[in-house]
């Protein structure tokens, strides 16, 4: 019956109140930042090497900047001065920093659907890549000839010539094409991507 009280409070009173420790928290008490997103990696069989790698570099700079704070206790404004710490401090370009907010964000949405936390902090914060276009740069056929030539073995000319001409992601794309996906007839192959 007491919860059922605490549940029916207004939102601001009842953070106080907690934060007071005059009513128990609804807000995951029991979680840190550092200890959920580890649980949660933990918990995440079911994802490749190379996505685990990515996570746990943001849990690091999570865990840095939150530095045992409660999960629950994160505020908006937090998130925001996260994003500034990863630019400032970690010196991040903007479409990684965008990544790492994603990931950030997809934590938090973790703990919102395990109903430690109400609301995502992180969320309307900007994650989609944007395109970059100082990096963008034509190989012209005269270059790609010159590639291929130095090329060490027909492997490697293979690979470039995927990437160059078939317009393939190198390596992911590369490295998943098989035989069946090729028809010599129509000269035509299947990209997974």
């Amino acid at each position: 019956n007491e919860t059922k009280r605490n549940n029916s409070l207004p939102e601001a009173l009842r953070v106080r109140l907690e934060r007071l420790g005059l009513i128990e928290s609804r807000r995951g008490s029991r979680w840190t930042v550092e200890a959920f997103i580890a649980d949660y990696i933990k918990r995440r069989t079911d994802v490749k090497d190379a996505t685990r790698r990515k996570w746990k570099d943001v849990e690091g700079k999570l865990n840095a900047f939150f530095r045992g704070d409660n999960i629950g206790d994160v505020t908006v404004q937090q998130a925001k001065n996260f994003r500034i710490y990863l630019q400032t401090n970690c010196g991040l370009a903007e479409n990684t920093l965008r990544r790492h907010i994603g990931i950030a964000r997809q934590f938090f949405n973790a703990a919102v659907d395990a109903e430690i936390i109400r609301k995502n902090p992180f969320r309307g914060q900007p994650v989609s890549i944007r395109a970059n276009e100082s990096r963008f740069f034509f190989v012209t056929p005269e270059m790609a000839r010159k590639v291929l030539e130095a090329c060490p073995d027909a492997q490697w000319r293979l690979v470039f010539g995927l990437a160059r001409f078939g317009g393939l992601r190198c390596p992911s794309e590369v490295l998943r094409l098989k035989w069946q996906d090729i028809d010599f007839d129509k000269q035509r192959f299947t990209v997974h991507a």
